[in-house]
């Protein structure tokens, strides 16, 4: 109906009353594929980021996926030459980022240019590595593969405890200063491969390492 309204189409008076049932059903049919997709394509980065997959022994998957779990480490990418911890900046997670949201026409980087063309939204990171979580949980309680399905009900908690995070790290200058700085690469990134259009878990779980 947008893309219409955009393109001067008009809409027939009535239309919104007699087909929201349908557009309701289509909308959730969509945002059920939107969560599948972005949950695939998180599996497929942790798969080759992380020590984790079919592959290996069942006892290293899970000790593996308890570890990097713990303290929120998934997100990390290591330290600075100085010792400054990394945060909120794995391979993994850049990965997941830039491929599902900036890597085709269709995808929500393109549509929403004036959000995405500057530096990736923070939410959108928080989404993404709570993708990530949910693929790792999937080796997380017998190190064999069990399908978890990522629906808000069961992940809710996990993306508000990054947002969480997020907070923390925007409350440390250079902190703030560096993850401000790979989200703006990652559009930068993500703009380039558009052809340039673009102008359940304790609270232990999540730490930020501030040094």
């Amino acid at each position: 109906m947008a893309e219409h309204e955009q393109a001067g189409v008009l809409i027939p008076p009535g239309y919104w009353p007699d087909y929201r049932k349908d557009l309701g059903i289509l909308l959730w049919e969509a945002l059920m594929t939107w969560q599948l997709t972005l949950k695939a394509k998180a599996c497929e980065y942790v798969m080759q980021h992380y020590l984790l997959g079919g592959n290996r022994l069942a006892e290293e998957n899970l000790a593996n996926a308890q570890e990097l779990i713990w303290g929120a480490k998934f997100v990390r990418d290591g330290a600075e030459e100085d010792g400054t911890t990394r945060n909120m900046a794995s391979p993994a997670l850049a990965g997941l980022v830039v491929d599902f949201f900036y890597a085709t026409p269709s995808v929500l980087g393109h549509l929403f240019l004036e959000v995405f063309v500057q530096e990736v939204p923070k939410s959108v990171v928080c989404l993404a590595a709570t993708a990530l979580r949910a693929a790792i949980d999937e080796y997380a309680i017998t190190g064999i593969r069990q399908d978890h399905q990522f629906k808000s009900s069961t992940y809710s908690k996990v993306f508000i405890q990054l947002m969480a995070m997020q907070a923390k790290i925007d409350g440390n200058c250079k902190h703030a200063a560096m993850t401000r700085a790979l989200r703006m690469s990652w559009a930068t990134t993500g703009s380039a491969l558009l052809g340039g259009k673009m102008a359940t878990t304790s609270k232990d779980d999540f730490e930020v390492v501030l040094d």
